[in-house]
């Protein structure tokens, strides 16, 4: 998949939000993680700890239909047919 380029380099070439007009600030990505959980001192049932444990080699594009989703500063997303180099 080619790369993005920056917007100001090639406004023409960046998708823009349906809803807002907005360029794309980047594709909506999905990771995986481990929710750190501690055992409650009386019940001894777990509980969230307050941190996740993200693993970065999991990121993926999210897909619809088979292309990228897009994001746009507003948090719309969208998407797009991929851009060609």
């Amino acid at each position: 998949m080619a790369q993005n380029p920056s917007e100001s380099e090639h406004p023409d070439l960046i998708p823009r939000c349906p809803e807002c007009g907005e360029p794309a600030r980047g594709t909506l990505e999905e990771v995986q993680g481990v929710a750190l959980v501690i055992p409650d001192p009386e019940t001894g049932k777990p509980h969230y700890a307050g941190e996740t444990d993200i693993d970065w080699d999991s990121q993926q594009t999210v897909r619809r239909e088979g292309k990228p989703v897009w994001v746009c500063a507003c948090g719309h997303d969208w998407t797009a047919d991929v851009i060609a180099e």
